[in-house]
């Protein structure tokens, strides 16, 4: 009997501990403790006092069994602005979603429905930032590509509302940007039934915010905020970092092995740095990462602030909004786009799954319908569960590449010309580790016209020809259709080289005198010729066409002949002919 008490003790430890996670589970966090911990984690992250450890080896599968987020935080592209970093929380807490000027895209919206609906998630903060360039130019009309231009008609509302104050300079463009956070949270609110009954119950908050660089605060912004303060410029001077694309895939390599072994860790910015994040934007990379909350890339890739452009959203899926953000990193110097599919991707789970007949709202319908030629692809493979899912991410992740040159003529432009390279992987969550992906090549040649990233204009310098269309030579016989120039895929960690000749100096000849490609020395000529290097003509090569004078003069060396022929012909005749009679004879 006396050993009862002994057995009851661990079960009772036991049930006390399993009532403790369950109160620690996020369905169980109030919006208002969920921004409570927010406002804790910005104070830290000001006052240089980060608090948030590495994950380590359990916490990355506790994170990969699900995901459980406490706030969604949609936020600018700006490669300086890190949610993780400004709130101070660790890997798998913010649902993040990243789009030029904070918009509000359907795609977005569909993802913030399932981190409330299906995940419990109690807070939604629109995050904007201080001094955004995407407002700026917004607000100062500057001509951009259609994809910006989109942006732009989704921040003109809240411009309206800041002209109709009369105010100017950098008063209307920070008075901008507090209208254009809370025109995203009106857009949540108002296109969302989901989000209207979960507020409406007290489930959820959505609020604005603005974060400011040079002191790392977040400006919880309230119902009706008053006129904000003027605040330094923002440059427009846009500065490159130069560096080419191989460099930028070492960078992204070695911050996810710091992360992948536990020694990565970002340290606290010092107002020196703080300074020089404000000088400008220079990210050597933009990466387009998934919405969800255990696929941070600046954790994932341990970048500083300012490193990395970042796109988030469901999937990730192209849209006008994203393909903005790719394009405006370009022009900011990115010299690497990195689309990241992740393992256990939800968004393909529903995509995979058979569709319900009810209770899909329109908005997660049409995100569902951008996965469907991936996943139509995956299928043809029969490829099944697991699999069928994985290959599905990856086949997305290249019909992103694919798409994005087709409707980006800056990127293509840049991709052409060596500055610029595009680059797909898979993160799995479970180990942190990261999986290459093959993406398709460039298509070529490049497409016409200047492009508006050339500020300021090459030096003058051999330019690559666009591929040629396959035609047949009068004078030179007929000739095999040349092949487009080669394409070497850059290996993960490799510097790109140039295609290897196959003639050596005799293709480069070749090349510039407008011939086409040299052969190789084991295929056949056609029709039995001779190799190209041979002088001999070809047996049935027609005959060059002859010049205007040598046609006169052979013209005129046949008439001289005929009228020759025909006066012979005549005398002939005459001298045949027998003598008339003699007059009187008879």
């Amino acid at each position: 009997m006396s050993t009862a008490p002994s057995r009851c003790v661990p079960h009772c430890f036991g049930l006390l501990a399993c009532a403790a996670l369950a109160a620690q589970q996020p369905e169980a966090v109030t919006p208002e403790a969920a921004l409570g911990w927010l406002r804790q984690g910005n104070l830290r992250h000001a006052a240089h006092a980060r608090q948030t450890p590495p994950p380590g080896p359990g916490t990355l599968r506790t994170l990969a069994a699900a995901e459980r987020p406490l706030a969604v935080v949609i936020t600018t592209t700006d490669p300086r602005l890190h949610p993780e970093s400004v709130f101070d929380r660790p890997l798998g807490d913010l649902h993040v979603l990243r789009t030029p000027g904070n918009v509000c895209d359907p795609d977005s919206l569909a993802a913030v429905e399932h981190a409330v609906g299906a995940l419990g998630t109690p807070l939604v903060v629109v995050l904007a930032m201080a001094g955004d360039p995407v407002v700026a130019e917004a607000v100062d009309g500057v001509e951009l590509s259609p994809s910006l231009l989109r942006v732009q008609e989704r921040i003109a509302p809240a411009l309206r509302r800041a002209r109709a104050e009369a105010l100017s300079g950098q008063a209307l463009r920070s008075r901008c940007e507090e209208e254009n956070a809370y025109q995203t949270a009106s857009d949540l609110h108002a296109r969302s039934p989901l989000l209207r009954a979960a507020v409406r119950d007290r489930r959820l908050a959505i609020v604005a915010a603005r974060h400011r660089l040079d002191t790392g605060m977040v400006e919880w912004l309230p119902v009706r905020p008053p006129e904000a303060a003027e605040s330094p410029a923002p440059p427009r001077a846009k500065p490159r970092n130069g560096i080419p694309p191989q460099i930028a895939l070492e960078l992204l390599r070695a911050g996810h092995a710091r992360f992948a072994s536990g020694q990565g860790g970002r340290s606290a910015l010092d107002p020196e740095r703080r300074a020089a994040l404000g000088e400008g934007r220079a990210p050597y990379a933009v990466v387009v990462a998934c919405s969800d909350a255990r696929v941070a890339p600046e954790i994932v890739f341990d970048a500083e602030p300012g490193d990395l452009a970042v796109v988030r959203g469901p999937g990730p899926v192209l849209s006008d909004e994203s393909l903005a953000g790719l394009e405006r990193a370009a022009q900011d110097g990115a010299a690497l786009v990195l689309v990241l599919v992740h393992a256990g991707c939800d968004v393909v789970q529903r995509a995979v799954a058979p569709r319900p007949e009810a209770g899909m709202s329109p908005a997660g319908a049409q995100l569902l319908d951008k996965l469907a030629p991936a996943l139509e692809r995956a299928r043809a493979t029969g490829s099944e569960g697991a699999a069928l899912a994985e290959r599905t991410a990856a086949f997305h992740a290249q019909r992103f590449v694919t798409e994005a040159r087709r409707r980006s003529r800056l990127l293509a432009g840049l991709e052409h010309r060596g500055r610029l390279v595009l680059q797909a992987a898979r993160y799995h969550p479970d180990s942190g580790d990261l999986e290459w992906l093959p993406v398709p090549a460039p298509a070529l040649p490049r497409p016409d016209g200047p492009l508006p990233e050339d500020r300021p204009a090459a030096p003058p310098g051999p330019e690559l020809a666009p591929a040629r269309e396959p035609h047949v030579a009068a004078a030179a016989g007929p000739r095999t259709e040349q092949p487009p120039p080669a394409v070497v895929e850059l290996a993960p960690g490799a510097a790109p080289t140039a295609a290897p000749s196959r003639n050596g100096g005799q293709a480069a000849h070749d090349a510039a005198e407008g011939a086409g490609p040299a052969e190789t020395p084991h295929a056949a000529a056609p029709d039995g010729a001779e190799e190209r290097s041979s002088p001999a003509p070809h047996p049935r090569q027609p005959l060059a066409p002859a010049t205007p004078w040598l046609q006169l003069l052979i013209a005129l060396s046949v008439l001289s002949s005929l009228a020759l022929v025909v006066l012979l012909l005549r005398r002939g005749r005459r001298a045949e002919d027998p003598a008339p009679p003699a007059d009187g004879a008879g």
